[in-house]
This record gives C-alpha cells, sequence and structure tokens, in this order.
C-alpha cells in the first residue's frame, strides 16, 4: 500500500507510512491524508466513479498468501505494481478502487494555495 501511494503522490517510499501494520489501515491512511489536504475515497470495483485519474486499487495478492495488494490503476487498468514480481492482482472479484480526493481543490499537495502558485510563475 505505502509504495502505491508513494508512487501517486511522487514521494519517497520511506515518507508514507506502513498503513497495513495499523489495526485500521483506513483510518490510518485518512490520518496521513488529511495533513496533505486529501481523503481517501473507497470505491468497490465496478462502480464507475471517475477513470481519468491515477487511483490506488486493492485486493487479492497474487501470491496466494491470503493478504491483499495494493497496485496503482488508471482508467480501470494496472499501471505499477510496486512488487518485484510485477505480478498484478488476483481475480477482479473483491478489488476496490482508492481515490484521493482533494479537501480543499484550491490548494496543492503542499498545502500552497493554486492561484499564489501560477501567481509565481
Amino acid at each position: 500500500m505505502a509504495a502505491s501511494i508513494a508512487s501517486i503522490f511522487e514521494l519517497q517510499i520511506e515518507r508514507v507510512p506502513n498503513f497495513a501494520a495499523a489495526d485500521n489501515c483506513w483510518d490510518a491512511l485518512d490520518a496521513w491524508l488529511r495533513p496533505r489536504g486529501f481523503v481517501s475515497l473507497r470505491i468497490p470495483r465496478g462502480i464507475t466513479y471517475a477513470r481519468k485519474v491515477y487511483m490506488m486499487t486493492c485486493g487479492p495478492s497474487p501470491r496466494g498468501n491470503g493478504l491483499f495488494h495494493a497496485v496503482v490503476s488508471f482508467r480501470g487498468e494496472i499501471v505499477h505494481d510496486p512488487h518485484p514480481s510485477r505480478a498484478g492482482l488476483a481475480d477482479s472479484e473483491g478489488w476496490t478502487d482508492v481515490y484521493f480526493v482533494a479537501i480543499d481543490p484550491a490548494r496543492d499537495i503542499r498545502g500552497r494555495s493554486v492561484a499564489k502558485c501560477r501567481q509565481a510563475q
């Protein structure tokens, strides 16, 4: 999960916690996202939302270990699997798309006003 989030937000993986180790990974993820101006929106695969954005998709690991795995998707297709095997996810049953939604769309990920960033250019 952390590697997929680091990829989407273009962060070094060391800057992203291991949410899977938390008692509730979704609560831990949202607690980390909020100060950065985002919340997660989890939608079961099969329900169409915004497909023209990068998202994290979670589902059963293809390694048969009973764990869930996270990859990066775009337009409903897996575009990056951070695991060295690059095997993606097991069958699409039970997949969840996780969108990162801006709490205040007028601010960028660093908390700066988008208007002020444009003025500085």
